[in-house]
């Protein structure tokens, strides 16, 4: 079995631009050619979670094994600090899927705050996603400062917390008053 090449001492800088340029060499130090290949990259925050991101690859020299790695800097302020594993893989034309390289990535906090389209966005955590079901939609939770993922219910809930809005109260009675005529008599 070919056991990948090393990598160490790599960093990220949380909510930054992160690139890194790697030429991939076999376990002997040969350059693998990429002509015709596919490189996939991953970092995870210990081998084996089921929770990863994934780096986007652009090919410099694909005969000389030359790749960058890529991520956006809304994609890394959502890594977790601290030590993180990358793995990359080429898939041959063959469709044979080969580990080339692996190693390891420190995620460093920053002091910068993210802007969005003219809102702050903070360091709100990873999204677990692990136990996603069906349906679930994408909530802000102030108290816990993260994103997670809930039944549609909680939004609304949430929602309707401060009373509904009268107007919106008002065009529900209308609509309902509009499709029953019901006399119910006196009491």
């Amino acid at each position: 079995m070919e056991v990948p090449v090393e990598i160490v001492n790599l960093l990220i800088f949380k909510g930054t631009d992160f690139e890194q340029d790697i030429q991939l060499s076999d376990q002997n130090g040969n350059v693998i050619n990429l002509t015709g290949c596919t490189v996939l990259a991953k970092i995870q925050r210990y081998p084996g979670s089921k929770l990863f991101n994934t780096f986007t690859v652009a090919y410099l020299n694909r005969s000389q094994g030359l790749i960058r790695l890529l991520m956006s800097q809304i994609t890394t302020l959502f890594l977790e600090a601290g030590r993180n594993y990358f793995d990359i893989f080429v898939v041959y034309p063959n469709n044979k899927i080969k580990p080339v390289a692996r190693g390891t990535i420190l995620v460093e906090e920053t002091t910068t705050a993210i802007t969005v389209e003219g809102g702050r966005l903070g360091d709100l955590g990873r999204v677990d996603t692990s136990n996603l079901q069906d349906g679930e939609v994408l909530m802000f939770r102030q108290e816990e400062q993260k994103l997670e993922f809930v039944n549609p219910d909680e939004v609304l809930e949430k929602a309707a917390e401060d009373g509904l809005p009268e107007d919106f109260v008002n065009s529900v009675n209308d609509d309902i008053s509009n499709k029953f005529n019901i006399d119910l008599g006196e009491y």
